[in-house]
């Protein structure tokens, strides 16, 4: 399933109005900056103002392990603690907040966030609303159930993540809301629908069970139907 991740790679919108897309996402070409990022095996380090070459060259480390991760995973949607690489996932939240501090201009603490930085990040489709990043962290952590699993149902009581399948749980719930009170009642997004349904997330489990029963007890019907 890591080779259909890979083939149907989702490229998310830059950092204004992340969430409000009408459609499913389609693949964006890299901008050409990004596209010589990819093609070598090593970011450059270029010092910021007030900060070690060591430094930049961590981060420098770090943003390379996210063009990794984008190669692979076909996203940039990294859990905050995700054991496979701790210290990326760290990096990625730091961002955020460093950002944070950057549109907040505060002199007491200044960010340590380049806008040539922040261009290579939106390169890679990197969000930086915290509401957002949330939501699309939990996606991610849904792809990697489906990785594994084969299938996007996640249970509702699912010890190993119980908080992916709490996750799950709303987004069903927001869905109902959203075509019976409509769209304005739920934070589920058209385009927010559009990337559930293409991983295959099933928004009403009950029926889709129902579906799967009929089919059992009445094989010959539901062959006719095709």
């Amino acid at each position: 399933t890591n080779n259909a991740a890979t083939s149907s790679a989702m490229t998310y919108p830059p950092r204004s109005n992340s969430n409000t897309n009408t459609h499913a996402p389609e693949p964006q070409a890299y901008p050409s900056t990004l596209q010589s990022l990819l093609a070598s095996s090593q970011v450059p380090v270029r010092r910021t103002p007030n900060i070690t070459d060591s430094q930049s060259r961590r981060w420098s480390e770090r943003f390379q392990e996210l063009v990794e991760f984008k190669r692979t995973h076909g996203h940039v949607c990294i859990p905050s603690y995700w054991p496979e690489n701790t210290r990326l996932a760290q990096w990625v939240k730091r961002q955020r907040y460093q950002y944070k501090l950057k549109t907040e201009s505060r002199n007491d603490r200044p960010s340590t966030l380049t806008e040539e930085r922040i261009a290579l990040l939106d390169g890679l489709g990197f969000v930086w609303d915290s509401h957002a990043a949330f939501w699309d962290e939990r996606l991610g952590e849904l792809m990697a159930f489906k990785d594994r699993m084969g299938h996007a149902n996640v249970p509702t009581k699912y010890k190993d993540n119980p908080q992916l399948g709490i996750w799950c749980k709303c987004q069903r719930r927001q869905y109902k809301i959203f075509c019976t009170d409509g769209p304005s009642k739920s934070y589920l997004t058209p385009g927010r629908i559009s990337k559930l349904v293409e991983i295959g997330f099933v928004f009403d489990p009950r029926a889709n069970s129902k579906r799967r029963s009929a089919k059992r007890a009445y094989p010959e019907a539901a062959q006719q139907r095709r």
